[in-house]
């Protein structure tokens, strides 16, 4: 079951690819966020354009330096720990508040002003809140999550969309081992940048659920989607804003 089912969401990116004119030379930082990718079913030269992609977005290295990410999705708020792992998401149809452990999964949930202490439900929730979170994720930040844990890559070749011609990547992702979220990124042929990106609430589908433009803005010294409002980078963030609701 993916997070299309539970919430509204929206959002994310594309990219360049080695077979087409104008090749670049492939990135050569060290991607942090390519540990359980699986590499032994992506493409190679899917592999390539999503380090291209992500070097233009700012590069590994600087992506790695981000601490805290703020920013505003349809309906709600989240604050990511990328470094700790932690998320508060504000849900503010729902008045609920979730904290987060990403790592663990564990977490607390406030449901109009009250905790969710049975077990059962606060499992659920939590799980749910999970999912949300990793489409909101790639709507916001793309070009460095390609290559995340349980992600497959694969080259598409060259399509036509609005007009233009984009090299297509496509990323699915394993969700809970029954389905798969699927996202096709389209990379502009001549800028290498992302254009467009198409989502997929299931893998099997073959029309896109929505297709959304992304936009490349400069937050701190990575490119991040407009597509997400509000989005602000800060150092330092009080301990308490991930364990109080």
């Amino acid at each position: 079951m993916t997070a299309m089912k539970f919430f509204v969401l929206l959002l994310v990116g594309g990219f360049f690819i080695g077979a087409c004119g104008n090749r670049k030379e492939p990135a050569t930082e060290k991607d942090p966020s390519a540990e359980n990718f699986n590499a032994g079913e992506s493409d190679p030269a899917a592999v390539e354009l999503a380090d291209s992609v992500m070097l233009l977005a700012g590069g590994p290295e600087n992506w790695s330096k981000t601490k805290f990410i703020s920013w505003n999705a349809p309906e709600r708020k989240l604050i990511w720990d990328t470094q700790k792992g932690k998320l508060r998401l504000e849900h503010q149809k729902e008045n609920t508040v979730y904290l987060i452990d990403l790592k663990s999964g564990q977490g607390r949930v406030q449901k109009n002003g009250q905790e969710v202490s049975d077990p059962a439900e606060l499992k659920n929730m939590l799980a749910r809140a999970r999912f949300v979170w990793v489409n909101d994720i790639y709507a916001l930040a793309m070009p460095f999550l390609l290559k995340n844990a349980g992600a497959t890559l694969k080259y598409m070749g060259e399509d036509s969309l609005k007009g233009n011609l984009y090299n297509v990547l496509q990323l699915t992702l394993a969700n809970d081992g029954t389905s798969q979220d699927k996202y096709k990124v389209y990379v502009d042929v001549k800028g290498k940048v992302i254009r467009y990106w198409a989502y997929f609430a299931d893998a099997k589908q073959d029309t896109a659920s929505f297709i959304r433009a992304w936009s490349n803005d400069k937050h701190g010294n990575v490119m991040l989607s407009a597509g997400a409002g509000g989005v602000t980078l800060d150092e330092n963030l009080p301990e308490t804003t991930f364990t109080e609701f």
